[in-house]
C-alpha cells in the first residue's frame, strides 16, 4: 500500500488548514493510500486532523522535569548520548517520514520543516497558495528555489499563482497544475435565499471575512465605512467582519480608528469560529478588501449562498471566478470606486440578486466535478 504524508504549517481556524482538512477527507474516501499528517505547529482545530488520521506536531512544547534535565546534562559530561523529550519526539516523526512514499506540502510556509525531514527518494507534491508578498514574508529566493527543486509536481488554485511562479521564480510551466479547492456538500432549501433576503430587508449587511492583517486589507475598512457614512447617509448599511481576532493589536487599532471617526456603531466584529457559514449566509454583499489573495476561499463559500462580491482587481486569482458578472471588480485600492459599488448593490436589489444568482451558478459549476482530486490521484498512480 502506498503511503502519503500531508504537511500543514499549523492547525488554526484559517483558510489553508481548512482547505487541507477537506482535501484529506475527500482523498481518504476515494483512495486506499495510507495517510499520516504532520503539523509544523498546532492550533485550535488540531483535533480535526487527529480525527482524520495519525497526526504529529513538529514544534510541540514538551516540558522536561528538573531530574530529566539533570540526567541529560550528566550524560553529556561523561560522554553518553542521552536524548531529550523533543529529540525523541522528532526522531519518531523522522521514522514515520522515512516510511512514506509521497509528501504533500501545503503552502510555502513549511519550507524550513521540509529542509529538516528526509525527502530523498520520495515524491514531493507542493500546493502553493501564496503570491508576491506572501512568498517574500514566509520564504526567501533560496527557499522558493528549494521548493521548486525538490517538488515533482506543484499544484496551485488559480492561474494567477501559476503565472506568478513562472515569472517571478522561473518555475517550469509543465510542472504546475491547477488543483481546485474541495468543498463539503451543503444542502439548500428552496426558500433559503428568500429567507436571507427577507431577514436583511431593513438594512444591508456588508460582510468581510478573514484575519485582521495587512494582506486582508483590514486598515482600508475605516475609509470605506467613513465614505458610506458621509456620502450615503440615507442608506442603512452595516458592516460585519467575520473571523477577527479580538485580542490582536490590529483589532485595537481598527477600533481606535472607527471610534475617532465616529463610525464604530456601523461595524461589528465576530471572532474566529467553526460556524462561519451561519454568518456568511446572512450577509447581502461580500467585500473583499484583500491586497493579495491567491484564490480567496471565502468568495466561493459566499457564492454558494448567492452572495456577490466586490473586490480589488490585480489582487489575486478571484477574478478568474467572479469576473464582472458575479461581482464587481474595482481598480486596485480605489477606495472611492469601492464605496460607489457598495452603494449601487445596496440600493438595487435586482442587480444584487442578479450578481448573486450568477455567483451561485458559478460555484455549483466549480464544485460539480466529481473528480476534483483527479490531478493528485493521477500523479500518485503514475
Amino acid at each position: 500500500m502506498k503511503k502519503i504524508l500531508f504537511i500543514s504549517h499549523n492547525a488554526t481556524l484559517t483558510g489553508a488548514p481548512i482547505l487541507l482538512l477537506r482535501l484529506i477527507t475527500l482523498f481518504k474516501s476515494i483512495t486506499n493510500t495510507e495517510v499520516s499528517i504532520l503539523l509544523n505547529q498546532g492550533g485550535e482545530i488540531k483535533n480535526r486532523f487527529e480525527e482524520l488520521s495519525s497526526t504529529m506536531e513538529w514544534s510541540i512544547n514538551l516540558q522536561e522535569t528538573f531530574c530529566e534535565r539533570f540526567k541529560i546534562k550528566a550524560c553529556s559530561i561523561i560522554g553518553i548520548k542521552c536524548l531529550s523529550k523533543i529529540e525523541k519526539h522528532r526522531n519518531t516523526i523522522l521514522d514515520t517520514v522515512n516510511n512514506v512514499d509521497y509528501i504533500f506540502n501545503n503552502t510555502i510556509a513549511n519550507v524550513q520543516l521540509l529542509r529538516r525531514i528526509p525527502t530523498v527518494n520520495k515524491k514531493i507534491i507542493s500546493y502553493i497558495h501564496e503570491l508576491n508578498v506572501g512568498c517574500k514574508i514566509d520564504s526567501t529566493v533560496s527557499d522558493m528555489n528549494y521548493i521548486n527543486e525538490i517538488s515533482n509536481i506543484i499544484f496551485v488554485p488559480s492561474n494567477a499563482v501559476k503565472s506568478f511562479l513562472e515569472e517571478e521564480y522561473k518555475f517550469e510551466s509543465s510542472k504546475i497544475k491547477i488543483l481546485k479547492y474541495v468543498f463539503p456538500n451543503i444542502e439548500f432549501s428552496s426558500t433559503q435565499n428568500e429567507t436571507i433576503i427577507e431577514s436583511n430587508s431593513s438594512s444591508i449587511v456588508v460582510g468581510i471575512c478573514g484575519t485582521l492583517d495587512w494582506r486582508k486589507g483590514y486598515d482600508i475598512l475605516p475609509f470605506i465605512v467613513k465614505g458610506i457614512a458621509e456620502n450615503h447617509a440615507d442608506m442603512h448599511i452595516q458592516f460585519e467582519w467575520i473571523g477577527a481576532d479580538l485580542t490582536s493589536k490590529e483589532y485595537l487599532i481598527l477600533q481606535n480608528d472607527l471610534l475617532k471617526l465616529g463610525i464604530i456603531d456601523r461595524v461589528s466584529f465576530i471572532s474566529k469560529r467553526n460556524d462561519i457559514q451561519a454568518y456568511l449566509g446572512k450577509i447581502d454583499i461580500l467585500l473583499l478588501l484583500s491586497r493579495e489573495d491567491a484564490f480567496p476561499l471565502v468568495v466561493l463559500e459566499a457564492a454558494q449562498y448567492g452572495i456577490p462580491c466586490i473586490y480589488f482587481s490585480d489582487a489575486g486569482g478571484i477574478a478568474e471566478f467572479c469576473s464582472s458578472d458575479a461581482g464587481i471588480p474595482i481598480n486596485y485600492l480605489d477606495v472611492d470606486s469601492m464605496i460607489s459599488a457598495i452603494a449601487i448593490l445596496s440600493s438595487n436589489r435586482i442587480e444584487r440578486e442578479r450578481f448573486g444568482k450568477n455567483a451561485k451558478t458559478k460555484f455549483l459549476k466549480y464544485k460539480e466535478n466529481s473528480q476534483l482530486l483527479q490531478p493528485l490521484i493521477d500523479f500518485i498512480n503514475e
